[in-house]
């Protein structure tokens, strides 16, 4: 969060397998998309998994 209360960034879970290898990234919060599908939310991220991957480790 900023110094406003707003949410700047959310962290995601990428890479592993049952938790094994996964590591955190950080990405900005404004990347993320609603898209509405079989009505259901979801957020989404324009980004693929390899970029998620490469991206540094969120401590």
């Amino acid at each position: 969060m900023d110094n406003s209360g707003n949410v700047s960034t959310a962290v995601i879970g990428v890479g592993g397998f049952l938790g094994v290898g996964k590591k955190d990234v950080a990405v900005p919060f404004k990347d993320l998309k609603v898209v509405s599908r079989d009505n259901k939310d979801w957020l989404v991220l324009n980004q693929t998994k390899e970029d998620l991957k490469m991206a540094p480790a969120y401590d």
